[in-house]
Parts: C-alpha cells; sequence; structure tokens
C-alpha cells in the first residue's frame, strides 16, 4: 500500500511473512517513505525495510 504525503513523497507500507508464517497470516510491516529531492535529482528513502527470513 502506498500513500501520497506530499507532492514529491510516498510512504510504502511493506506487508510481509516471518519464516514461521503463512503467506495468508502476514502479521509484520515496514514503512518506508520515498521522497524525490530534486536539487541531488535521487530518490531518498527513509525508513524500514522488511526483514530478512
Amino acid at each position: 500500500m502506498a500513500d501520497r504525503l506530499v507532492y514529491n513523497s510516498i510512504q510504502v507500507t511493506h506487508t510481509y511473512a516471518q519464516e514461521d508464517e503463512a503467506t495468508a497470516a502476514v502479521s509484520h510491516e515496514a514503512f518506508s517513505a520515498f521522497t524525490w529531492d530534486e536539487d541531488a535529482e535521487e530518490v531518498i528513502r527513509e525508513g524500514d525495510l522488511p526483514s530478512l527470513p
């Protein structure tokens, strides 16, 4: 799921299963914000990424 925060930024919610969970019963979330930095001409990511199993 992604939500626009402002014109150049979105927040993404990653839902994921841990090693002991079925994919239909995912209970973990990670939140990241992605912002376009016009001066640097790059995307800046802040927040969490899903953990590795």
